[in-house]
């Protein structure tokens, strides 16, 4: 008994000897000799192309358009400090979030020294000295007391430098909204 595979080897040998066959349908035939017979028509010259003229690129004392552009070095900048952020260093918890959505709801002190309680725009509350990162902008606090954080951020001064910029982050009481303003209303 052929099993299945033989079967379909058999009648694919068949159908491939079948188009190997040297009969032609007549309605090949007849339409290859249809086309055959038609008259061809002559196909028109091309139109001639104008000459093109030749041109000889004088600019020699502009700026070569091959050059990257470089910008005129900037002067000095009055509010520009030298240095800047340290951007090799580890980044802190604090700084995935925006300074302005931070908040200091707090202060703790232990030993003379103080730590703030800073929230963040999640409603986490998290601890911060003196030293400690805040703020997308490589802000490093500067100075804690029981009213507020002062926080040293290096701002990009549009000229491919730093400018030192000093920010407050005052105390938010209880009953107070990030305004200022009384909120037990």
């Amino acid at each position: 008994m052929l099993r299945v595979g033989g079967i379909v080897v058999i009648l694919f040998v068949q159908a491939m000897l079948y188009g190997c066959s040297t009969h032609v349908d007549d309605d090949v035939v007849e339409f290859v000799q249809e086309i055959k017979s038609r008259k061809t028509q002559a196909i028109e010259p091309l139109p001639p192309f104008p000459h093109a003229e030749n041109f000889k690129y004088k600019a020699t004392d502009l700026r070569d358009p091959f050059e990257p552009f470089s910008a005129p070095k900037a002067e000095a900048n009055p509010g520009y400090q030298a240095g800047g952020p340290d951007l090799n260093r580890a980044r802190e918890p604090l700084e995935a979030f925006p300074l302005d959505s931070l908040l200091m709801v707090g202060t703790l002190e232990r030993e003379g020294d103080f730590f703030a309680l800073i929230k963040d725009n999640t409603g986490i509350v998290h601890t911060a000295q003196i030293g400690n990162y805040v703020g997308q902008n490589s802000g490093k606090i500067q100075k804690i007391n029981d009213s507020m954080i002062e926080v040293r951020e290096w701002l990009p001064n549009g000229k491919g430098g730093f400018k030192e910029h000093l920010t407050i982050l005052p105390l938010i009481k209880a009953n107070e909204d990030v305004n200022g303003h009384d909120s037990s209303n």
